[in-house]
């Protein structure tokens, strides 16, 4: 009975927390990606190597991360 309480309390919350404002949201991002595309600009290339991550630090700077 407890279990069956717990899961329709956590579904009731999903269902709650539901945004409207996706398309508002969407919009934004479109027109903040279009921006970015004509900034785009290729600073590395690496050959044999498998890139698993890359991040861009507030100051610029670039950071990659290989597999072992």
């Amino acid at each position: 009975m407890k279990k069956t309480v717990i899961v329709l309390t956590i579904l009731s919350l999903f269902a709650s927390c539901k945004d409207t404002t996706n398309k508002k949201v969407e919009t934004t991002l479109s027109k903040e990606v279009d921006s970015l595309k004509q900034q785009i600009i290729q600073v590395a290339e690496f050959k044999g190597q498998q890139v698993t991550g890359v991040t861009v630090s507030g100051s610029g700077r670039i950071f990659v991360n290989f597999p072992k």
